[in-house]
């Protein structure tokens, strides 16, 4: 975990936590234990909202368009 935190704590993760938190001005990533206690506290709802809001980002920015076969969804 100590690992991962470090491994983690990029530009992009801090302001993806930032967004998911509501926590705009993180200057750093918390440490796992943080994130694991965050974590723990949210509704199952809450969470797949967040999946939700993944997955339909993903989506609309056709993120995985150029996996397609002969440029045809499958």
């Amino acid at each position: 975990m100590r690992g991962m935190t470090r491994e983690f704590n990029t530009e992009d993760c801090i302001r993806n936590l930032g967004l998911i938190s509501e926590e705009y001005d993180l200057e750093e990533k918390p440490d796992w234990q943080t994130v694991n206690n965050y974590l723990e506290r949210l509704e199952t709802c809450e969470l797949e909202e967040v999946r939700y809001m993944m997955i339909r980002t993903l989506i609309r920015t056709k993120s995985f368009s150029s996996f397609t076969l002969n440029e045809a969804y499958p």
